[in-house]
């Protein structure tokens, strides 16, 4: 992994984040974001990625990264561990910016599935551990179920893995 600072690189990365913070706020305020809101933030976002050409350049991981995030995301919203504005975040942010964008990998493939994998991992922990801390803290009884924000943590996620490139 080496890190690649390019034009289609940052300028999906960067879109990708504002898409992702504009989602979180939503997820935040409201616990929901609207179908409206998700398909203009993929359309901007696919429009993006098409324009500065990282979407032809990087065809293999822009095809791999949403089959593998569709697979896992349905799995776990049909379970009930994410609500579908989280499964729609993860399948937008898998489109427009799939695997680490500020790294170069030998396999794109190998980077689609750690980078989604990772962030999902990450999203469902800092949700888990937020929702047991705040339910403690409001004296609340464990077995209460309340909506969690989860594409908050997704954002964070995001950022955490594409840092990964940095260091």
């Amino acid at each position: 992994m080496t890190l690649e600072l390019t034009v289609p690189s940052i300028s999906t990365f960067m879109t990708a984040l504002a898409i992702l913070i504009i989602f979180s706020i939503m997820d935040v305020r409201e616990r929901r974001v609207s179908n409206h809101s998700m398909l203009i933030g993929g359309v901007i976002g696919i429009f993006i990625a098409v324009l500065t050409g990282h979407l032809i350049h990087n065809l293999v991981l822009h095809l791999t990264a949403p089959i593998f995030t569709i697979v896992v995301s349905y799995t776990l919203f049909q379970i009930g561990s994410i609500g579908g504005a989280d499964l729609k975040a993860l399948i937008i942010l898998s489109i427009i910016s799939p695997g680490i964008e500020l790294a170069l990998w030998v396999d794109p493939v190998f980077e689609a599935i750690i980078g989604g994998g990772l962030e999902i991992l990450i999203m469902l922990t800092c949700g888990y551990a937020y929702s047991k801390w705040t339910r403690k803290e409001n004296g609340l009884p464990q077995d209460e179920r309340r909506i969690t924000p989860l594409i908050p943590f997704l954002c964070l996620a995001y950022v955490l893995i594409q840092m990964m490139a940095i260091f």
